[in-house]
C-alpha cells in the first residue's frame, strides 16, 4: 500500500512539473521561410489564391499523391476550401480555407486538423527588382492547450523544411508560368503590330 502511495505522489509531482513548465512556455509560435522567385507578384498570386494548382508545389502531396482531395466554395479567394484525406501519418486528414486576401500580395488560410486551435498560414508576396520575395508563414496559438505548447517548441523543425521544399517547387512553377506569359505576350505583340506587306519593288 505504501508503494502505491509513493507511486501516486511521484506521478502527481511529475504532472505538476509537466503542466507547471507548460504554463511558462510560449502560447504562440511563428514559422516562416522565404524565397526569391523570378516572377511578377500577379503570377505567383494566381497560384496561391486557389487550391486548383496547389498539388504542383505542395510538399505533402508529393508524399502521398494518392490522397483524396475535395474542393468547395468559390473557385478562388475567400471561402475557397480544400479537404484532404490520407493514410500517411505525416499527412493525415484536414482542411484549409482561404480566409483573407489582398491581391496580389497576400493570401491567408485557416487550417483545421480536427483538434486544437486553428493555425493560420500566409503567403506574403513582395515585389523585388528581379522578381518577388515570397514568404510562407504559419502562426499557431495554444492558449490552454498545454500539451500543444510543448509541440510548439518543435514546430519550426517540423514545418520549416516542408515550407522550404514547397517554396522551391513554387519557384519552378511560377517561373515557368512567367516565361509562358512572356512568350504569349511576344506572340500577341506580333499579331497586333501592323505588318507592311508592300515590297520595295511595288513602290511607284
Amino acid at each position: 500500500m505504501k508503494v502505491v502511495k509513493v507511486a501516486g505522489v511521484a506521478v502527481a509531482v511529475v504532472l505538476l512539473v509537466f503542466f507547471g513548465i507548460a504554463w511558462m512556455l510560449p502560447d504562440a509560435q511563428h514559422v516562416e521561410r522565404s524565397i526569391l522567385i523570378e516572377a511578377e507578384p500577379e503570377t505567383i498570386y494566381d497560384l496561391v489564391d486557389s487550391f486548383d494548382r496547389f498539388n504542383e508545389f505542395s510538399p505533402w502531396y508529393a508524399r502521398d499523391p494518392g490522397m483524396k482531395q475535395t474542393l468547395e466554395g468559390p473557385p478562388e479567394g475567400v471561402g475557397h476550401r480544400m479537404l484532404w484525406e490520407s493514410d500517411e501519418d505525416d499527412v493525415g486528414n484536414g482542411s484549409q480555407e482561404i480566409v483573407a486576401v489582398s491581391p496580389p500580395n497576400r493570401v491567408e488560410t485557416e487550417l483545421d486538423f480536427g483538434f486544437g486551435e486553428l493555425p493560420h498560414a500566409t503567403f506574403l508576396i513582395e515585389p523585388q527588382d528581379s522578381g518577388s520575395r515570397v514568404t510562407w508563414a504559419l502562426d499557431s496559438t495554444f492558449h490552454n492547450d498545454l500539451v500543444g505548447r510543448y509541440f510548439g517548441l518543435k514546430l519550426d523543425d517540423w514545418v520549416g523544411p516542408d515550407y522550404e521544399r514547397g517554396l522551391e517547387r513554387l519557384k519552378v512553377v511560377a517561373e515557368a508560368d512567367q516565361q509562358k506569359k512572356a512568350a504569349e505576350a511576344k506572340v500577341a505583340d506580333g499579331i497586333d503590330t501592323p505588318v507592311d506587306t508592300e515590297s520595295p519593288g511595288d513602290t511607284p
